[in-house]
């Protein structure tokens, strides 16, 4: 166990750099975003990209099944299964989502014009065609980087984010002046291609392929992974129903500029999200390997990790709630009630969502996928019916509400399930154990938003920002000090420690 710890550690400490380093680069993209194109622009830009995310169901969910593959092969010794998989993956998915696409653009081109305002349809139309090049790409990129997560090398996927990432912003400084949305998505197809690139050739070293093109195929390995990967196929489709969805209803029910605010609170709350999944995420391949070698440690490893996990998200997801009107202000440039709004809410539904991180990966690791289609299907299902009825009740705001319950649903469920099929207790889960926590968090947040309002006129934005910041932080710290799960840190904490 002490060498899978070490490993552990040193990919969540990777991902982490990463994520810190996304979040910083999503603040500056959209801070000028907002100044240089305005946030109408940045609501067809989301439309634009919700209307082609379809063409990920191409995939046949084998990119999801490459990280399990290649973890299984890796941990038998069999590398040139690993080299098989990968391209196997690769080749299918390139040929079948560029056909998709290509029979699609007429259609998809059509439906922009019942989407979009009219005056802004030619615009959404004319970057149509980079959308979908940058999805293609982006959709071999993720064969690539599942690979080396399951030869668990995070650490590649991670340096090259940030290597491309300050290639973005550099070429969104220098592109967007002179062409507009047109060089946004030039430099994120600049940063897709180059991302797939690095990715491919660090890999292909790595698993020792002579290819320098992954153009191999397997009949066999093709099988074995599309029958793995069958129901990411059916979860793909049904995550059309999510944020697709959602930002297509808000666009009809809310507007653009309202679908740009949701946009930009959602990646922010997902900016932060990914600190935990990111950490969550390194399990999967643990978790294969455990289930070819020693299956008993799995519930262990369950039960730790969504302990720990329950109290990382609520000092987190508390906090973000907590600062969204100071980062409004400095974000946006003053508290947006539409950005706070969506910010407090998708908050409360990614935190109860996160909590379901250890039951996904667990199923994900172990092969047993049913279960996750149908978490998948039943919060795409309730994400429209209730984006349908309370958008036409409520306007933009009900829609976000429903893609609020129904991530929060269908969450709730999937925990209840994987636990009841692995026998787990929710006694084994200590819940009790986070009340306090729950309390002090929440007097913290009303405090800080208290202040925030009190003092908005009186003060700088980024002192204002750090006094918010002061409060919500010293409620937390006097809940956690003494918190049970700290004796849990602390041994996490300390590579090869038997546990």
């Amino acid at each position: 166990m002490g060498r899978h710890t070490s490993r552990i550690n040193r990919n969540v400490l990777l991902t982490l750099a990463n994520t810190l380093f996304s979040g910083a680069l999503l603040y500056f993209l959209y801070q000028y975003l907002l100044g240089s194109i305005g946030i109408k622009e940045i609501g067809i830009w989301s439309v634009v990209t919700a209307t082609t995310a379809f063409g990920n169901v191409g995939g046949m969910g084998l990119a999801g099944s490459v990280l399990k593959f290649v973890a299984k092969y890796e941990a038998l010794d069999r590398k040139e299964a690993v080299g098989a998989v990968v391209q196997t993956a690769g080749v299918t998915i390139a040929v079948v989502i560029a056909s998709i696409l290509l029979i699609a653009y007429i259609p998809l081109d059509r439906l922009l014009g019942g989407l979009v305002p009219e005056d802004s349809v030619e615009v959404a139309r004319a970057i149509l065609p980079f959308a979908m090049l940058i999805l293609w790409i982006s959709s071999l990129s993720s064969v690539f980087q599942s690979a080396l997560e399951g030869l668990h090398r995070f650490d590649v996927p991670a340096v090259t984010n940030i290597l491309m990432g300050t290639v973005y912003l550099g070429l969104v400084l220098l592109w967007v002046p002179q062409y507009g949305l047109h060089g946004l998505l030039l430099a994120q197809l600049a940063q897709a291609g180059g991302m797939m690139l690095i990715l491919w050739l660090t890999l292909r070293h790595l698993a020792g392929m002579s290819s320098w093109l992954p153009l191999g195929w397997s009949k066999s390995y093709f099988r074995e992974m599309l029958r793995y990967g069958i129901n990411f196929q059916v979860g793909s489709l049904l995550q059309l129903l999510l944020e697709p969805v959602t930002k297509l209803l808000m666009s009809r029910f809310g507007g653009l500029s309202m679908v740009g605010y949701f946009d930009m609170a959602n990646r922010m709350v997902m900016q932060f999200r990914a600190i935990l999944v990111s950490a969550n995420r390194v399990l999967i391949p643990v978790i294969a390997e455990y289930q070819e070698i020693d299956r008993a440690r799995l519930k262990t490893i369950y039960v730790q990790s969504f302990r720990l996990l329950v109290f990382l998200s609520i000092p987190l997801y508390v906090g973000v709630a907590s600062l969204a009107p100071s980062i409004s202000r400095i974000w946006i440039g003053r508290p947006e009630p539409l950005f706070i709004q969506f910010a407090v809410l998708l908050s409360f539904g990614w935190l109860v969502n996160t909590l379901v991180g250890p039951s996904y990966m667990g199923n994900l690791g172990a092969g047993t996928l049913r279960w996750n289609t149908a978490y998948h299907a039943i919060n795409g299902l309730l994400n429209l019916i209730f984006g349908i009825v309370l958008g036409w009740l409520m306007g933009g705001t009900g829609v976000a509400i429903a893609f609020v319950l129904s991530i929060a649903i269908a969450s709730i469920l999937l925990m209840m399930r994987y636990q009841s099929n692995n026998g787990i207790s929710v006694r084994e889960l200590r819940l009790r154990e986070h009340v306090p926590l729950v309390i002090v968090a929440v007097m913290g947040m009303f405090l800080s938003w208290w202040v925030f309002y009190f003092s908005n006129r009186m003060l700088g934005k980024f002192s204002l920002l750090l006094l918010c910041m002061a409060i919500v932080t010293g409620f937390l710290l006097m809940a956690v000090r003494r918190h049970p799960v700290m004796a849990l840190v602390h041994s996490r904490m300390r590579p090869g420690v038997q546990r």
